[in-house]
């Protein structure tokens, strides 16, 4: 059943977003099971774009087109076919994705210089200590 119409407008049945995830959950939940699995590159795709969602704050949506676009490397007519979207929307969700892990690199990147930073004035204070302390033992030193 694709939809049913109500109050004179038609309601999908499944949305985009409703079919990616369920196409995700179905590709990891052959890889849990004990037999061995091959996935197409598509398969494995999808598969990427199920982790990359789980964990990222990346929408399944555009988990899966840059999962598909990116990691893949399918074209964008291809990636819209197999989404059953436009091209516009895959674009869209592209710039989304990228966007997004744009942030997180940027977040990560100030998280590392912070640490850096911290090592750093650790490392003056240690410094500056450890001269104080020769200083109170041996103030021939100091000067």
């Amino acid at each position: 059943m694709l939809g049913v119409y109500e109050d004179g407008e038609f309601a999908p049945a499944s949305t985009f977003e409703h079919e990616s995830q369920i196409m995700a959950d179905q590709v990891q939940a052959l890889t849990t099971l004990d037999a061995e699995v091959q996935l197409s590159t598509i398969g494995r795709a999808l598969l990427k774009a199920w982790h990359i969602a789980d964990l990222s704050s990346l929408a399944q949506k555009e988990a899966h087109v840059y999962a598909l676009r990116e990691l893949a490397g399918f074209s964008r007519q291809l990636t819209a076919d197999i989404l059953n979207v436009s091209p516009s929307t895959v674009d869209s969700h592209l710039q989304v994705a990228k966007r997004k892990r744009r942030e997180a690199q940027n977040l990560l990147s100030l998280d590392q210089q912070k640490a850096q930073d911290q090592q750093s004035s650790t490392y003056d204070h240690d410094s500056i200590l450890v001269e104080v302390i020769n200083e109170i033992d041996d103030p021939q030193r100091a000067r």
